[in-house]
């Protein structure tokens, strides 16, 4: 009876100490005011290429691993839900690393002439551009794979670019030979046959990445050495003089940035984290 009584008495107490302050979470012990405070393991979503080699990092650049030393590799992609990364070594396939297993699980068959690649927004499919051909491996987004970009134009021009949006359209960029003008066009998804031309650029565009909303795409300029910033749901552009690659934030937040010396990753907040690995050449979180 006693030990039901103090019970019920200390239930009492506990329940009107919530009612006068603030919830408040504690560790558990043991553990003193003097004991050193050991922030948890941040998960390492952001990866980059610096000297040839493929870094996987957190959010801060604080903590990085190497995930392939090869010294080979200028490209680099990771999914939105951060749980694969792509990479392409030269006159290789493009690899498919799994982040849990620590291993690479599988590569993308045929696609060592691939110029460019990345996830698309449904974390699986992978989609990368040989010559004017835009190819995907996982669930279909597209009727035709490949998909034959030159429809726009059928002669003297390079296909340089392109992404596929969230709702399955594509966004790519043609440069007329012997000029540096982009052509920016989207395909639309429900008829891939027609072609809508949105838009010219002074600059080609290639290397791009856009976010899992498609309210930004970031690549770079060629010739040139600036980034470039296409907003496809308002139709805007801008491009920059002192930086070179970034990967877009979503919902038109700061992303992560590349600096014109190859030597710098600017965070989302502002941060400029120095390498001294060797220049960087690719950038995706």
């Amino acid at each position: 009876m006693k030990n039901i009584f103090y019970t019920v008495l200390m239930l009492s107490v506990l329940i009107g100490s919530l009612g006068c302050y603030d919830y408040e979470t504690q560790f558990e012990g043991p553990y003193s005011q003097d004991s050193e405070f050991i922030e948890p393991e941040l998960p390492r979503e952001l990866v980059y290429i610096s000297g040839g080699n493929v870094y996987l990092a957190n959010q801060f650049v604080t903590d990085s691993i190497i995930i392939d030393n090869s010294g080979e590799v200028a490209r680099a992609s990771i999914n939105y839900e951060h749980s694969n990364v792509l990479f392409k070594r030269t006159g290789e396939n493009i690899q498919i690393y799994n982040i849990e297993e620590e291993r690479v699980t599988g590569e993308v068959a045929g696609s060592i002439d691939a110029t460019w690649f990345d996830y698309h927004a449904n974390n699986e499919t992978i989609y990368y551009l040989i010559g004017d051909n835009l190819h995907t491996q996982g669930p279909e987004l597209l009727s035709e794979n490949p998909k034959d970009l030159r429809d726009f134009f059928a002669f003297n021009i390079d296909i340089i670019g392109a992404v596929i949006t969230n709702v399955g359209d594509i966004i790519y960029t043609l440069k007329v030979l012997g000029g540096n003008t982009t052509y920016i066009i989207r395909t639309n998804h429900l008829n891939e046959s027609q072609n809508i031309y949105e838009r010219v650029i002074p600059n080609a565009v290639r290397f791009m990445r856009i976010n899992s909303n498609d309210s930004a795409i970031l690549g770079t300029s060629q010739p040139g050495s600036d980034m470039v910033e296409i907003r496809p749901n308002n139709g805007g552009y801008d491009w920059f003089n002192d930086f070179r690659l970034g990967v877009p934030g979503e919902n038109n937040n700061r992303g992560y940035y590349v600096t014109n010396n190859l030597l710098g990753i600017e965070t989302p907040s502002g941060e400029e984290i120095e390498v001294t690995t060797g220049l960087i050449t690719s950038i995706d979180f």
